[in-house]
């Protein structure tokens, strides 16, 4: 986790100033594998310091960010975003150009 969660961050900034495809490609790839280094040992932290009977909350709250597997934030982010951002960016768009 040590080094996955670092690697996560720093490729997922990396594709916000990506300037082609493959920077894109290759900054994603550094994506899944940070994530592959801290989700297995985030559950297996959890199932170490959660009884059984008591486990499925504890995984349920603490990774609900992660997508339709574990909770709804993150697609309910997405919906948000994708409805808000065109709005948003003509709104914006126009202001810039001086034309609201």
């Amino acid at each position: 986790m040590e080094v996955g969660s670092p690697n996560q961050a720093s490729n997922r900034t990396i594709c916000g100033v990506a300037q082609n495809y493959l920077q894109l490609l290759l900054a994603r790839v550094g994506v899944g594998i940070g994530e592959a280094g801290t989700l297995p040992p985030a559950h297996s932290l959890i199932g170490d310091y959660i009884s059984r009977p008591h486990f499925s909350r504890p995984l349920g709250v603490g990774l609900a960010d992660i997508g339709f597997y574990y909770g709804w934030s993150t697609a309910i982010a997405a919906a948000i975003g994708t409805l808000s951002g065109g709005p948003l960016a003509d709104y914006l768009s126009r202001r810039c150009r001086g034309k609201e």
